[in-house]
């Protein structure tokens, strides 16, 4: 078939200049790939491997991740399609992200239970999140265009997870993974707060 238009500068300022979608790329699609490249992909091998965990079970905790958001995101979809809950659902995965990472506060759980708490809360709230999340970017930019929404949606996920690594890397230089871990479950918290732009009149 014929090769699509490339999306230009005119369409990315536009999709921009809605504040909704600022605040939905800044509150949730960035902060969702901060915790997922900073904590699943870079603090949880090294946090495990600290607690004498073998490189298999290392594996093992990780993939609880992807079973969680497999078992969950169905259930975020049918939630979403049927009443509406776009807004809510990304909200309420983000601020259970946010608190699992929370989780890594020195004195608040042992080392290992840290660990699984802020995996099962990433699974879960990404679950929740991912799909109305992207239902809600499309059904803000539909003016721009679902090409134009996928293009800038998977771009900024991109940048989240550069961020990610680098963010907690700069927390282990004068701390513990604890503290990067509690760290970023402050960024994606705030985020989400950020989110709450998102909102308009008769939105949910």
């Amino acid at each position: 078939g014929a090769a699509g238009r490339l999306v230009g500068l005119t369409g990315v300022r536009r999709l921009f200049a809605d504040r909704r979608f600022t605040f939905l790329m800044l509150g949730c699609a960035v902060p969702a790939k901060i915790a997922l490249a900073g904590f699943l992909f870079y603090l949880t091998p090294l946090a495990l491997h600290q607690l004498a965990y073998s490189p298999a079970a290392i594996g093992r905790a990780v993939m609880l991740y992807f079973v969680l958001v497999a078992a969950v995101n169905p259930l975020a979809s049918w939630l979403a399609d049927h009443f509406g809950w776009r807004l809510a659902l990304t909200v309420g995965g983000g601020l259970l992200i946010g608190l699992g990472g929370l989780a890594g506060v020195a004195g608040w759980l042992p080392g290992e239970a840290a660990v699984w708490t802020g995996i099962a809360a990433l699974g879960i709230g990404t679950g929740l999140a991912a799909a109305p999340m992207q239902a809600l970017a499309s059904e803000i930019g539909a003016r721009a265009g679902a090409t134009s929404v996928a293009v800038v949606l998977r771009t900024v996920e991109r940048l989240g997870s550069v961020i990610g690594p680098l963010w907690a890397g700069a927390w282990l230089i004068s701390g513990d993974w604890r503290g990067a871990m509690a760290a970023i479950g402050v960024a994606v918290l705030a985020g989400t707060l950020l989110c709450l732009g998102v909102r308009e009149e008769g939105a949910r």
